[in-house]
């Protein structure tokens, strides 16, 4: 997009890849946005040592209505394409929004403008945190993506394993006559304390699949330079504990699947779940997996949204 300073800006280049991103939106230059554009410039120092890049995306030009001196890009988005794009036109006040370093959106801020700079350092300091640099080893052909789920969304997901499709059939490939959601206990590889949630309703299965669209198969385009065009049939895993904790193995790419490229887990009960491990026997790797994508190994039930 243009500056001001009539520069050229690429949110995506070299200088700024890896940072998080909080931008202000700015439909009109009301007393509302001023005052929420100089919260953000006193801020500034705050965003800077928690690894935050500020812009500013405004419609007409500040210089005649807009705080002096900005001492961030302040892009023009004349014809109001982007700013609509984020629901930002037609508004008094401004709309902060914070970006990932891998550019999913973390949050967007509607809230009164006075309180948007807090609450985008806020989000801006937790990312932060959870990015602390660690000496890394070998390391498994593994991509962890943060947030791919709500925090409502897994709880969403759990009740429905907890008060749908009570009808269980014999463990095998699944099927599709049933014509609502099934369950299936799956007991090859040592997981005899595992029962599958086969998801066949068409509103949790909309949800997940622009869930999965949006916010997971970019990111695996990025890392592997690999196109997902297709997936089986989404399923809720519960593991009831039985198993205390003792490990089992597995493949998900042999016969009679062979044709699997990917195979996924989402966690959906982190909060009530500690401490685990995964281990790559043929790689010779083990790892602590962080806590926003641990696997289960506890008593207490934990729930994974799985699928190949």
């Amino acid at each position: 997009m243009p500056a001001v300073d009539g520069t050229q800006v690429d949110l995506g280049s070299d200088d700024i890849a890896g940072n998080p991103i909080v931008i202000i939106f700015c439909p009109t230059f009301s007393e509302a946005v001023v005052d929420a554009l100089k919260e953000l410039i006193a801020a500034q120092p705050s965003f800077s040592a928690a690894g935050a890049r500020l812009f500013a995306i405004a419609i007409d030009d500040p210089k005649a209505a807009g705080p002096p001196n900005i001492p961030f890009p302040v892009l023009l988005d004349r014809d109001g394409t982007i700013v609509g794009a984020f629901g930002a036109d037609g508004r008094e006040i401004p709309t902060t929004v914070v970006l990932r370093p891998n550019r999913h959106v973390m949050a967007i801020l509607t809230s009164p403008a006075s309180g948007q700079a807090t609450e985008a350092l806020a989000h801006v300091e937790r990312l932060a945190m959870e990015r602390q640099t660690v000496l890394m080893t070998h390391h498994p052909p593994v991509l962890i993506v943060p947030d791919v789920l709500s925090a409502q969304d897994c709880r969403d997901l759990v009740a429905i394993f907890e008060t749908r499709g009570r009808t269980f059939i014999p463990p095998g490939p699944g099927i599709d006559y049933i014509g609502t959601d099934y369950k299936m206990r799956i007991p090859e590889h040592g997981r005899a304390d595992r029962i599958d949630h086969w998801i066949v309703d068409k509103s949790t299965e909309t949800l997940l699949h622009r869930r999965i669209e949006q916010r997971l198969l970019p990111e695996i385009a990025k890392a592997f330079q690999y196109r997902i065009t297709r997936w089986e049939r989404l399923r809720i895993g519960c593991y009831q504990g039985e198993r205390g904790g003792r490990l089992h193995g597995h493949r998900d790419n042999v016969e009679p699947t062979p044709y699997r490229r990917f195979a996924i887990s989402i966690n959906l009960n982190l909060e009530q779940f500690r401490a685990a491990s995964c281990a790559f026997p043929n790689l010779a790797i083990s790892a602590t997996v962080p806590r926003t994508a641990r696997p289960s190994c506890s008593r207490r039930r934990s729930y994974t949204r799985r699928f190949t």
